[in-house]
């Protein structure tokens, strides 16, 4: 039982996730039928890639400001001025 719960609350997360679930339930997971288990797999992935391709590209983003106001106080105290190859 607690396994069929399990498999309808992956379900349910799915859907507010809004991912295309139709005509899945959690009972075909249950069940193993492989190719709807394969489906929900896959959006959970995608899914969580996107997160952490959001995280990363905002991490990289608040690096490169900062080391451009480094960069910037560096010139304005030392007057030495960094260049990047390219």
């Amino acid at each position: 039982m607690e396994k069929l719960e399990n498999c309808n609350y992956t379900v349910e997360l799915g859907r507010q996730l809004k991912f295309s679930l139709v005509g899945i339930a959690g009972q075909d997971i249950s069940e193993g039928n492989a190719t709807l288990t394969l489906g929900i797999w896959s959006s959970h992935i995608l899914f969580d890639l996107h997160c952490v391709y959001r995280i990363f590209s905002n991490l990289i983003r608040i690096l490169f400001y900062s080391f451009r106001g480094l960069k910037n106080q560096m010139w304005i105290r030392y007057h030495v001025r960094i260049r990047f190859a390219n």
